[in-house]
Protein backbone atom coordinates (compact mmCIF):
# COMPACT_ATOMS: atom_id res chain seq x y z
CA UNK A 1 0.00 0.00 0.00
CA UNK A 2 0.80 3.89 -0.46
CA UNK A 3 1.67 5.64 -3.67
CA UNK A 4 4.45 4.28 -5.33
CA UNK A 5 7.72 6.61 -6.52
CA UNK A 6 9.71 6.68 -9.43
CA UNK A 7 13.51 7.26 -8.85
CA UNK A 8 13.30 10.24 -10.51
CA UNK A 9 11.18 11.84 -7.91
CA UNK A 10 13.23 10.36 -4.92
CA UNK A 11 16.09 11.80 -5.90
CA UNK A 12 16.46 14.36 -3.01
CA UNK A 13 14.17 12.88 -0.53
CA UNK A 14 16.85 10.49 1.96
CA UNK A 15 13.71 8.93 3.89
CA UNK A 16 11.95 7.19 0.53
CA UNK A 17 13.44 4.10 0.63
CA UNK A 18 12.88 3.99 4.91
CA UNK A 19 8.95 5.15 4.50
CA UNK A 20 7.60 1.70 2.77
CA UNK A 21 9.45 -0.59 4.91
CA UNK A 22 8.56 -3.03 7.52
CA UNK A 23 11.77 -1.96 10.48
CA UNK A 24 11.01 -3.79 13.48
CA UNK A 25 12.36 -1.89 16.80
CA UNK A 26 13.91 -3.89 20.10
CA UNK A 27 11.24 -4.82 22.61
CA UNK A 28 12.67 -2.64 25.14
CA UNK A 29 11.59 -2.60 29.37
CA UNK A 30 12.05 0.34 31.66
CA UNK A 31 14.63 -0.23 34.38
CA UNK A 32 15.56 1.78 37.25
CA UNK A 33 18.73 1.53 38.61
CA UNK A 34 19.65 2.43 42.39
CA UNK A 35 22.63 2.59 43.73
CA UNK A 36 24.67 3.68 46.90
CA UNK A 37 28.39 4.07 47.33
CA UNK A 38 29.77 3.22 50.90
CA UNK A 39 33.53 3.57 50.94
CA UNK A 40 35.99 3.89 48.28
CA UNK A 41 40.06 3.00 49.44
CA UNK A 42 43.19 3.63 48.27
CA UNK A 43 42.59 6.17 45.88
CA UNK A 44 44.60 9.18 45.79
CA UNK A 45 43.39 12.70 46.47
CA UNK A 46 41.55 15.28 48.84
CA UNK A 47 37.70 14.45 47.52
CA UNK A 48 36.19 12.22 45.64
CA UNK A 49 32.73 11.66 43.99
CA UNK A 50 31.49 8.85 42.42
CA UNK A 51 29.35 8.67 38.71
CA UNK A 52 27.33 5.76 37.72
CA UNK A 53 26.42 5.52 34.26
CA UNK A 54 23.97 3.49 32.06
CA UNK A 55 24.49 4.73 28.90
CA UNK A 56 23.69 8.09 28.51
CA UNK A 57 22.43 8.38 31.65
CA UNK A 58 24.12 9.03 34.50
CA UNK A 59 24.06 10.43 38.24
CA UNK A 60 26.77 10.95 40.81
CA UNK A 61 27.25 11.33 44.27
CA UNK A 62 28.34 13.49 47.00
CA UNK A 63 32.09 14.48 47.34
CA UNK A 64 33.64 13.58 50.88
CA UNK A 65 37.28 14.05 52.39
CA UNK A 66 39.91 11.52 52.70
CA UNK A 67 39.98 9.85 56.18
CA UNK A 68 42.94 7.46 57.57
CA UNK A 69 43.49 4.73 58.91
CA UNK A 70 46.10 2.10 59.28
CA UNK A 71 45.69 -1.23 56.91
CA UNK A 72 45.46 -4.35 58.64
CA UNK A 73 45.45 -6.47 55.44
CA UNK A 74 48.85 -4.32 55.36
CA UNK A 75 49.80 -4.58 58.38
CA UNK A 76 49.26 -8.67 58.13
CA UNK A 77 51.58 -8.49 54.82
CA UNK A 78 54.15 -6.84 56.21
CA UNK A 79 54.30 -8.91 59.51
CA UNK A 80 54.19 -12.18 57.19
CA UNK A 81 57.43 -10.54 55.40
CA UNK A 82 59.04 -9.30 58.53
CA UNK A 83 58.74 -13.05 60.41
CA UNK A 84 61.28 -14.15 58.39
CA UNK A 85 63.90 -11.31 59.18
CA UNK A 86 65.46 -10.80 56.06
CA UNK A 87 65.30 -6.96 56.16
CA UNK A 88 65.10 -3.93 57.98
CA UNK A 89 62.05 -3.51 59.69
CA UNK A 90 59.10 -1.14 57.93
CA UNK A 91 57.18 0.69 59.19
CA UNK A 92 53.47 0.47 58.70
CA UNK A 93 51.66 2.79 56.28
CA UNK A 94 48.46 5.08 56.10
CA UNK A 95 46.00 3.98 53.91
CA UNK A 96 43.61 6.79 52.62
CA UNK A 97 39.55 6.21 52.48
CA UNK A 98 36.65 8.05 51.71
CA UNK A 99 33.30 6.93 54.21
CA UNK A 100 30.38 8.18 51.86
CA UNK A 101 27.82 8.99 54.83
CA UNK A 102 24.25 7.03 53.70
CA UNK A 103 22.73 10.64 51.99
CA UNK A 104 26.11 11.77 50.15
CA UNK A 105 26.95 8.22 48.95
CA UNK A 106 23.50 7.78 47.35
CA UNK A 107 23.15 8.17 43.48
CA UNK A 108 19.55 9.67 42.41
CA UNK A 109 17.86 6.97 41.02
CA UNK A 110 18.47 5.94 37.15
CA UNK A 111 15.15 5.67 34.93
CA UNK A 112 15.75 4.79 31.75
CA UNK A 113 14.14 2.29 28.76
CA UNK A 114 16.50 0.10 27.78
CA UNK A 115 16.40 -3.38 24.81
CA UNK A 116 15.34 -6.59 26.82
CA UNK A 117 18.08 -8.46 24.97
CA UNK A 118 21.14 -8.60 27.33
CA UNK A 119 23.38 -7.83 24.15
CA UNK A 120 21.61 -4.88 23.50
CA UNK A 121 21.47 -3.25 26.32
CA UNK A 122 24.67 -0.67 27.39
CA UNK A 123 26.95 -1.16 29.99
CA UNK A 124 27.04 0.25 33.85
CA UNK A 125 29.66 2.19 34.01
CA UNK A 126 31.25 3.06 37.39
CA UNK A 127 33.84 6.38 37.54
CA UNK A 128 35.74 7.33 40.63
CA UNK A 129 37.05 11.08 40.08
CA UNK A 130 38.99 12.71 43.10
CA UNK A 131 40.48 16.19 43.65
CA UNK A 132 43.94 17.10 44.34
CA UNK A 133 45.44 19.13 46.64
CA UNK A 134 45.98 21.42 43.85
CA UNK A 135 42.63 21.82 42.89
CA UNK A 136 42.58 19.42 39.48
CA UNK A 137 40.47 16.82 38.88
CA UNK A 138 41.23 13.36 37.51
CA UNK A 139 39.32 10.12 37.06
CA UNK A 140 40.48 6.90 38.73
Amino acid sequence: GGPQTTPAENEGNFLAPIIGSNLLEPVLEQVCLLSDVYLVMGADGRKCEVEISFGANSGKTAAVPKTYEKSSSISAAMQATQDDDSGPPQSQQQVGKFVFAEAKGRVDPILVMTPVDPESQPYVMINVYTDSWLGGRKRI
